[in-house]
């Protein structure tokens, strides 16, 4: 955006046929990736009827699952797949679940959606797609949109280091670190916000043209500090994390059916903030609506603590096992197992 921010018209056209490089790359690199042993064991059981399992389908998940288990002997691969299979059997019937089947299992839906539901309703959405106007309002004037691809920046090298330490780190502590980062960087927006001036003589904040509102130096360099920590906070936490646990806290009978209910929830609350976004700023004023996504946040700590289990070096039948009845966060115990999640 900010490359063709200069071409009048049709400078976003380039833009966007720049980013379908990137979608054609990630389209040839899916085509190498096979499918999800589980997927194809959970459809060689449906498939099979009661003369067992298909053949065939059972056969593309072993070559998948020695994909994904690269290096390790055939023996653990075939024993992975034969376990793979009493459990799946066992746990699901013959038909497709439906998205209502998904509401039988309360806790992981719970998990799942309240992960995507808080996603969103902290504001990172809105401070991405407000981001310019957000530095703008600090003073930044002309270097806004430079600022804005700053934070941008920033988030990709978050993500790459929360998706290389999720493993090592877990998922509790990552969403604790995230969120917490930003609560804090919340407080110093709020706080920053209360001190707009208005350049133009004699006006007050609420008789100034929005272009004549800007902050003290020392508050603006604060405000971009801290956005930059936000949106790192939240690639930390919220970003990555919430769509780790949704594949992993829903039974294996009803996941697609579940992450389906999981998704719209996220992209409701999505399309719900950015709709009032602009309302909610001139109700609240800029330093009300982050004091309102720092409220939001803390309480994104709370839901951790007590509602979200740790996931760490369990399998996803350990998983589906370990939510089987409503206990809190506090009453699971993690137990290292061999693999990972993100693995399989």
């Amino acid at each position: 955006g900010l490359i063709f921010s200069g071409v009048e018209t049709v400078g976003w056209r380039y833009m966007v046929m720049l980013s379908s490089v990137a979608a054609v790359a990630m389209e040839i690199g899916i085509a190498f990736v096979p499918e999800s042993p589980r997927f194809l064991v959970l459809k060689a059981v449906r498939g099979g009827g009661l003369l067992g399992a298909n053949d065939e389908l059972m056969e593309k998940a072993l070559e998948a699952l020695r994909y994904f288990r690269s290096g390790s002997p055939d023996s653990d691969v075939n024993a992975e797949l034969q376990a793979m299979r009493v459990d799946i059997a066992s746990a699901v019937g013959m038909q497709a679940a439906s998205a209502v089947d998904a509401f039988r299992y309360p806790l992981p839906l719970v998990i799942g959606c309240g992960l995507v539901f808080l996603q969103q309703i902290t504001g990172q959405p809105s401070v991405l797609y407000y981001a310019t106007n957000i530095f703008k309002d600090a003073g930044l004037g002309d270097s806004a949109a430079l600022s804005a691809t700053a934070v941008g920046f920033v988030k990709l090298l978050a993500t790459l280091l929360t998706v290389w330490r999720v493993d090592s780190f877990g998922r509790r502590p990552l969403l604790f670190a995230g969120i917490s980062m930003q609560v804090v960087a919340l407080a110093v927006i709020t706080v920053a916000f209360t001190f707009r001036v208005c350049k133009a003589p004699g006006l007050t904040i609420d008789q100034c043209d929005a272009a004549q509102v800007v902050l003290p130096q020392g508050w603006a360099l604060a405000t971009i500090i801290a956005l930059m920590v936000y949106v790192s906070g939240y690639q930390v936490g919220f970003g990555p994390i919430a769509w780790l646990m949704i594949s992993e806290v829903f039974p294996v009978g009803v996941r697609g059916a579940a992450l389906s209910v999981a998704a719209v929830v996220n992209f409701t609350s999505n399309i719900g903030v950015t709709l009032t976004q602009g309302l909610l700023l001139q109700l609240l004023t800029p330093a009300g609506l982050f004091f309102a996504y720092l409220a939001l946040s803390a309480l994104s700590i709370i839901f951790v603590k007590i509602v979200v289990p740790e996931t760490k070096g369990k399998t996803l039948e350990e998983i589906e096992t370990m939510l089987s009845s409503w206990k809190s966060a506090r009453d699971v115990r993690v137990t290292p197992t061999q693999g990972s999640l993100a693995e399989a």
